[in-house]
């Protein structure tokens, strides 16, 4: 799938440059799983979901896509999503699928996996915990960088992020209500709070784009903040989170508003 280029626009009130598509840093860093370079120098990114004009019209499922931005809202990747058309229709946001994530030059450097697994991720049973629905984020080689699924809840969901030897190291907390997304017109913070000592990890926003493209869209809009010298991995693992969270909480929201 070729990454589309950035016209002019604005995202997150910054100026979308048509010329501005970041190239990669030269060389590898060492520890970074390569094609990935450019995260090391960064403290945030922005997650710009593609409106699909044939989804808009006809409300047929299509394929999801994103812009992947830096702060000035130059393009530094783009993330494609590999699923069936049928698993679109009859499984819709529980479906399986693989998001391709490609740098300017269209080469990937990352995927976010999840195989489809009937029963699994349902919001009726997520009280329980054989429920869960796992995806992995594994780097260009295909080693595993890490893992996401959901977590039991009750009133609002939870995701975990896993390491590469499924410990749990952070939590996603999606705030007190889980319908918040349907009724709310401000931005949503999501705390990602680092396990070990409750800290927080990094911050995932997701920003209301406004009533006329609420109505009418359901593409969703993101940021990801986190420390500059936050490790490389972990912050793929952040990036990669918000494609399971979109799916999971905000399509399934978009399904039923």
């Amino acid at each position: 799938m070729e990454p589309v280029v950035a016209q002019p626009a604005t995202v997150y009130g910054v100026s979308v440059q048509q010329q501005g598509m970041q190239p990669p840093p030269s060389g590898p860093i060492q520890g970074c799983p390569p094609g990935l370079e450019y995260l090391a120098q960064v403290d945030q990114v922005l997650v710009h979901q593609e409106v699909e004009a044939l989804e808009a019209i006809t409300g047929i499922e299509t394929a999801n896509r994103f812009r992947i931005l830096n702060s000035a809202g130059q393009q530094i990747y783009f993330a494609g999503e590999d699923s069936s058309f049928f698993e679109r229709i009859c499984c819709t946001v529980l479906r399986g699928f693989v998001f391709n994530v490609t740098d300017n030059n269209g080469q990937v450097v990352m995927r976010v996996r999840r195989k489809f697994e009937c029963c699994k991720g349902c919001s009726c049973c997520m009280c329980c915990t054989s429920c869960n629905y796992f995806a992995s984020i594994e780097d260009k080689n295909g080693q595993v960088l890490g893992h996401i699924s959901t977590l039991p809840w009750c009133c609002s969901p939870i995701f975990a992020i896993y390491d590469e030897n499924q410990t749990v190291i952070a939590e996603i907390r999606l705030g007190c209500c889980p319908i918040q997304n349907m009724c709310c017109t401000a931005d949503l913070d999501f705390p990602v709070v680092d396990v070990s000592n409750e800290s927080q990890l990094a911050t995932i926003k997701k920003t209301w784009q406004g009533v006329m493209k609420s109505l009418f869209t359901k593409a969703d809009n993101f940021s990801v903040v986190f420390p500059t010298n936050l490790d490389v991995k972990k912050k793929a693992l952040l990036i990669g989170s918000v494609f399971v969270v979109d799916m999971m909480v905000f399509e399934q929201q978009n399904k039923a508003s």
